[in-house]
């Protein structure tokens, strides 16, 4: 691990652990989407030593840009050469999305693929290229409330079960889950499309010890269009799993947290169309700047 800060992944922690810099199994980078894993129990242990910071559109939307341009984003493509590949339905909703460990490589070492049920997202399968690990989501959408079901192939008995709210919107509300010796809740805030706040607090007990955290993440956004505007997953999906980086109407510029005079800084490269095609990211406290160069598909 080069930094045990995880607000420097924005990470979720929602259900499972997968790369990102700060808590890498894979080695992903800090900025690698796919390594914004969401790991209830991993973070729960992280709680106990102090260490944790989170930074952690409709769903009828009609799914396009501002200019009517629809572009999906196909490929992402990180500094240390890494790269995610997305593919879709006819319906422009995400079915696959796998990860690559080196430019040019022949196969992913980590896929996740997408089920739906009509409209509904039901299901998110997570397996590695060398089957050693293999996990899944399940999704029960009743009227503004999803239920997710996480299951582990190698604990098959070990199940998490957490709830997500959505307000008018179709977005996420509130994150909601308990066990027995932890809770945690997620508080979500908007401005027309774009998250702009989300409060979080936890409990958990570890060591004979009650531990509690709270905090808030900020974010200020661009008026340009999001590499997942014209994206048809339930944006709830989006916003929940990637947060401020995917499901947003527009692109995050800055990040900050309350109490905390860090800041994370993202300027981008925009095509004729307002699309990013390359974004840069910048901790106030780490010298080194990452990114990001994205790749389009023109519907």
């Amino acid at each position: 691990m080069n930094r045990v800060e995880f607000k420097t992944v924005a990470v979720a922690n929602h259900g499972e652990a997968m790369g990102a810099e700060t808590i890498s199994k894979n080695g992903h980078s800090p900025e690698n989407l796919m390594g914004r894993g969401h790991c209830l129990k991993f973070v729960a242990a992280l709680f106990a030593a102090g260490i944790v910071l989170f930074g952690c559109g409709k769903d009828d939307d009609d799914g396009g840009s501002d200019n009517g341009v629809v572009k999906l984003l196909e490929i992402i493509t990180y500094s240390d050469g890494d790269f995610d590949k997305y593919e879709y339905d006819a319906q422009n909703r995400i079915t696959k999305i796998s990860w690559y460990d080196k430019k040019g490589a022949a196969k992913p070492r980590d896929t996740r693929t997408f089920t739906y049920n009509g409209d509904d997202l039901v299901k998110v399968e997570r397996s590695e290229e060398d089957g050693q690990y293999e996990s899944t989501y399940e999704f029960a959408k009743n009227g503004n409330k999803v239920t997710i079901t996480w299951k582990d192939k190698n604990q098959p008995n070990d199940a998490s079960i957490s709830t997500v709210d959505l307000n008018s919107n179709g977005y996420p509300a509130k994150y909601s889950s308990s066990e027995d010796y932890y809770w945690r809740e997620d508080i979500y805030e908007y401005q027309g499309s774009n998250l702009t706040k989300i409060s979080y607090s936890s409990e958990e007990t570890y060591g004979g010890e009650t531990h509690t955290y709270s905090g808030e993440s900020y974010y200020k956004y661009d008026n340009k269009n999001s590499p997942s505007i014209s994206c048809k997953t339930p944006k709830w999906y989006l916003i929940w799993y990637w947060e401020e980086d995917f499901g947003s109407q527009n692109n995050v510029t800055e990040v900050t947290w309350k109490n905390d005079s860090d800041k994370k800084t993202l300027t981008y490269v925009y095509d004729d169309d307002g699309y990013p095609t390359k974004c840069t990211i910048k901790y106030s406290d780490d010298d080194k700047l990452y990114t990001r160069e994205y790749t389009y598909i023109t519907k």
